[in-house]
Parts: structure tokens; C-alpha cells; sequence
């Protein structure tokens, strides 16, 4: 019985501390609203232009975004798989239309090989 009910508070408490998001960021990328404006090279860099929209439903935050773009790696637009923001944005709660650049080691084609964003972007927490 002293078992059971040992079982039952860890259980409780296993459940209240999977619920209890306060200490979570919740920032994320809305993918149905952000898309890829254009890229260009530039030396030996790939940019992107994205547009992106985040969604904070969190308090005000500084960002910094990261990517991974495997398909236009395996093409040889980009040297890495990976891409980065240069810079940091500082997203409030709610909506967050953002105008982000992202950076990579341009490989040794020249053209893309779609008009998609990155299969992969994350979003890096710089300050919260």
C-alpha cells in the first residue's frame, strides 16, 4: 500500500513539473507566414533574405537565428550545411515580423537548387 501511494506523489509530481511551463521559452518560427526573399553570393558567402515570423509567447527576448540547409549542401551551393545571423533581434511577446539575413560558405555552384528556407532553423536565445 506505502508503495502504491509512493507511486501515485511521484506520478503527481512528475505530471505537475511537465505542466508547469514557466520556465520554458516558448519562441518559434511560424513556417506558414516566413519565406525566402532571395540570395545572393558574395565572395565566398551564400546570403539568404528571409522573412521570418516569429511567434514569443514568452516576455521580450533577444534572438539570434541559426540554420542548416542539407539540400543545397548536397547541390554544393554551400561548403557547410550551416547558416547564421550576423546579428541579434530582439523579439517582443506576440507576433515578430523579422528581416534576417543568413550567412554561409558558398560551395561551387551558383544557383539554388529551390526557393524554400532552410529544411532546419533555429532560433538561439541570447538574452531573456
Amino acid at each position: 500500500m506505502k508503495r502504491l501511494i509512493l507511486l501515485a506523489i511521484i506520478i503527481s509530481f512528475l505530471f505537475a513539473a511537465c505542466n508547469n511551463n514557466q520556465h520554458f521559452t516558448k519562441i518559434y518560427i511560424d513556417k506558414d507566414k516566413s519565406f525566402l526573399n532571395d540570395f545572393t553570393i558574395l565572395g565566398d558567402y551564400v546570403i539568404y533574405d528571409c522573412t521570418l515570423t516569429i511567434i514569443n509567447n514568452s516576455k521580450t527576448s533577444e534572438i539570434s537565428i541559426e540554420a542548416i540547409d542539407l539540400k543545397e549542401y548536397k547541390h554544393n551551393l554551400l561548403k557547410s550545411p550551416t547558416l547564421s545571423s550576423k546579428e541579434h533581434f530582439l523579439v517582443n511577446s506576440g507576433e515578430n515580423v523579422l528581416h534576417v539575413k543568413l550567412y554561409g560558405l558558398h560551395g561551387t555552384e551558383n544557383t539554388k537548387f529551390d526557393r524554400l528556407l532552410p529544411n532546419k532553423i533555429s532560433i538561439i536565445i541570447v538574452y531573456a
